[in-house]
């Protein structure tokens, strides 16, 4: 395995077969996002013949963009079977079509050579195509990486990796304009989701495909005391209404010409 690489991609696709067919149970997150990327496409004018649409999951994106825009000829791609499109590898794009516009649906905080990805991205673009990536960035999960760090530092005496590292925006911008990319636009949201539930939290994680896939990461167990410690200091930290609290997902998009 190549030393720059920091997650394992074989077991990404090992989680996605194990639990895409969840995906429906918390896709609720995706569907937003989803739904607050078609707003910003719609405001290009242009129509677009030829998408593609990058880790399509349930289709929902790409399908409904295709329909606003008369699209001709829509690809989804994804690493399983279970989900819509075609199975390919994201990180490597073997496609030998060129398109008007391409989204890289969250999978980019994934990719272990993102520069290399984005390059790729753009020689399947059109001359006038545009690129959107949509992924999850730096303070992402920040409460859950805060209360692990906590409680594994009480219980083992120290902390590991639990919750693998995000893209700032400023550095995201940054890789899109040396991909070769114009006129980059970059934006970040943040998204809070109420829980009740840490197990229900770890559960959606699960199921949307976000598990922790890095390859140096711990080894030490999740006890039962764990949880409950971690779910007793969450709802202590970033309390939301009773007996519930607050999780935020960072949200970034980037655009190029």
């Amino acid at each position: 395995m190549n030393n720059n690489q920091i997650f394992d991609r074989e077991l990404l696709i090992k989680n996605l077969n194990r639990f895409s067919k969840n995906f429906e149970q918390s896709n609720f997150l995706f569907h937003e996002i989803a739904n607050r990327l078609k707003e910003n496409i719609l405001d290009f004018k242009q129509e677009f013949n030829d998408i593609l649409e990058i880790g399509a999951r349930d289709g929902y994106l790409g399908e409904e963009i295709s329909k606003i825009k008369n699209t001709k000829n829509l690809v989804q791609t994804n690493l399983t079977k279970d989900f819509a499109g075609i199975i390919i590898d994201d990180e490597k794009l073997e496609l030998n079509q060129q398109f008007d516009l391409i989204i890289n649906f969250l999978n980019l905080h994934f990719v272990n050579d993102v520069l290399g990805n984005l390059i790729k991205s753009k020689t399947l673009l059109k001359q006038d195509g545009i690129f959107i990536g949509c992924f999850f960035g730096g303070t992402t999960l920040k409460e859950l990486r805060e209360v692990f760090n906590k409680i594994e530092l009480e219980i083992y005496g120290g902390i590991s990796p639990r919750i693998i590292p995000f893209i700032d925006v400023k550095t995201a911008g940054s890789l899109l304009q040396k991909a070769g990319f114009k006129n980059v636009i970059t934006d970040s949201q943040i998204i809070e989701i109420s829980y009740s539930s840490l197990l229900k939290l770890l559960q959606d994680l699960r199921n949307m495909g976000l598990g922790n896939i890095l390859i140096d990461q711990s080894k030490k167990p999740i006890t039962k005391k764990m949880l409950f410690l971690m779910e007793n200091l969450i709802k202590e930290l970033y309390p939301d209404a009773p007996l519930s609290f607050i999780v935020s997902f960072e949200v970034i998009t980037i655009t190029g010409f």
